[in-house]
């Protein structure tokens, strides 16, 4: 917050509003800058998150910059993986990573032991894996296999940052079912509660009290009509198209 009001105050930047893991800067050029405070928010996966909640003991202290750094090849790799992983648990992901995959596993810096390390620590060695034998299909002569396909479907319609569908079906998937769904959409986890109410972030106790505000909100609130329709949405989504997200998800280890 303190890096924020600074870069604001003497740059005379527009500081956006915080989310749950970075805060939102506007340049004076029309530029967003995403200040990051977390590179993976813990709700994605506790085990990425943990790796990457030491990533400054990979980071180096570039020659050029006194307050530049640079991450170790293996950092730098498994923070793209783990950024692929979350953003394919999001419901999305686009293309762009999976052709920046290709030219890394063409350039040979990569294939290390350190990173071997870190893609086991951060439990995505089924889903490196397949993103690999993915990028291959895509920018090489790799044949598809039965999970490349599903993957190549689900990340082609749900775009870079997931369509409502896509993500509907990837978090009613993570949730365990259309009802426990529906309550964690009317109940949410505590640091999306606080990206929201950020005064809960001082004062923890105070979370039940915001989570009825939440939910007076949901049922009194100007949106109402999308709620419906999104309701409606989640009672169309057939068994079979969930069944296909869920082997997905469990070939890849998510």
């Amino acid at each position: 917050d303190f890096a924020a009001s600074e870069i604001g105050r003497i740059l005379g930047y527009d500081v956006k509003e915080k989310a749950t893991h970075d805060i939102s800067i506007l340049s004076t050029e029309g530029i967003y800058i995403e200040l990051h405070f977390g590179l993976v928010e813990e709700d994605y996966s506790p085990a990425m998150a943990k790796v990457l909640g030491n990533v400054w003991d990979y980071a180096v202290r570039c020659e050029s910059g006194k307050y530049r750094y640079a991450l170790t090849d293996g950092m730098f790799y498994y923070y793209h993986i783990a950024h692929m992983a979350k953003h394919f648990i999001g419901g999305g992901g686009g293309v762009r990573p999976f052709l920046d995959l290709h030219l890394m596993q063409k350039s040979g810096r990569f294939d290390t032991a350190e990173v071997r390390e870190l893609i086991g620590k951060g439990k995505l060695t089924d889903f490196e894996r397949t993103v690999k034998h993915l990028s291959e299909v895509w920018f090489s002569d790799a044949e598809h296999n039965d999970v490349t396909r599903i993957m190549e479907k689900y990340i082609v319609s749900g775009g870079s940052f997931g369509t409502q569908d896509t993500k509907m079906i990837s978090n009613r998937q993570r949730s365990g079912g259309k009802i426990k769904y529906i309550l964690s959409r009317i109940f949410v986890p505590y640091t999306e509660l606080k990206s929201q109410y950020p005064i809960i972030g001082k004062y923890k106790i105070l979370t039940p009290l915001f989570e009825l505000c939440r939910l007076f909100s949901l049922l009194t609130g100007k949106r109402r009509k999308f709620r419906k329709y999104y309701l409606g949405k989640i009672n169309g989504v057939t068994d079979k198209h969930v069944d296909e997200i869920n082997l997905l998800f469990e070939s890849v280890g998510l």
